[in-house]
């Protein structure tokens, strides 16, 4: 599969913006940093900011649930394509012993469980 373009997960939420300080009811989402290359093959460090989700008192948990759902995109991109193999090995009868087909689904939809909880924020990172 291809490599996906965006900055690689995990990525996290923070109340603080990228200088450290307060954000107030602001929601700043950031990436791991990593090496990258230009058109011309020079190396450079990719941004490590995703998104920055804005938020007031009325609507903070709106903002917080929008947040997390940012914030949860790399792990269910990973999920999908999981799942996309999967169901290719379920689809194709010749690919695994149905007990080994079975024990794979389970590990899948545990990690499918997972993403969505973070989702849902329903963990803490």
């Amino acid at each position: 599969m291809n490599e996906p373009k965006w900055v690689p997960g995990p990525w996290t939420l923070k109340r603080t913006n990228w200088r450290g300080e307060p954000a107030g009811h602001d929601i700043y989402i950031s990436g791991n940093g990593h090496e990258s290359y230009d058109d011309d093959g020079m190396p450079s460090l990719v941004a490590t900011s995703v998104a920055i989700v804005p938020g007031n008192a009325n609507g903070a948990k709106i903002s917080a649930a929008t947040a997390a759902l940012i914030c949860a995109s790399p792990d269910l991109y990973a999920v999908c394509e999981e799942t996309a193999e999967w169901l290719k090995l379920w689809v194709d009868d010749d690919a695994m012993d149905i007990d080994d087909l079975a024990l794979e689904g389970v590990a899948v939809l545990a990690t499918l469980s997972a993403a969505l909880a973070k989702a849902r924020k329903e963990v803490t990172s």
